[in-house]
């Protein structure tokens, strides 16, 4: 997922704010949640392993320095534009 980001944050950090917008697909926890058959118990699974690469690369890119703003795609747009005011409003932009 953020293989091709890594090698040049480095680069962009020393330079620049770097927010990272997620959007997060709810079908997913219904998945997640799903385990009736055989074949729901296989998509619980992968849907558990994709929700669990999400969370591990917005903790790394969250280590590196990078703002990440995760959020289903309903309420990305509000999630960034006041991720955006807070960032200003403290003198980080």
């Amino acid at each position: 997922m953020i293989e091709g980001l890594l090698p040049v944050l480095p680069a962009l950090l020393r330079h620049h704010r770097v927010v990272v917008a997620s959007v997060a697909d709810p079908a997913l926890h219904r998945l997640e949640d799903r385990r009736d058959t055989l074949g729901e118990v296989y998509g619980a699974a992968a849907a558990a392993v994709v929700i669990q690469q999400r969370q591990r690369a917005g903790e790394i890119l969250t280590a590196l320095g990078v703002d990440v703003v995760d959020a289903d795609a309903e309420a990305l747009p509000p999630a960034l534009a006041d991720h955006y005011l807070t960032l200003k409003a403290r003198g980080l932009l």
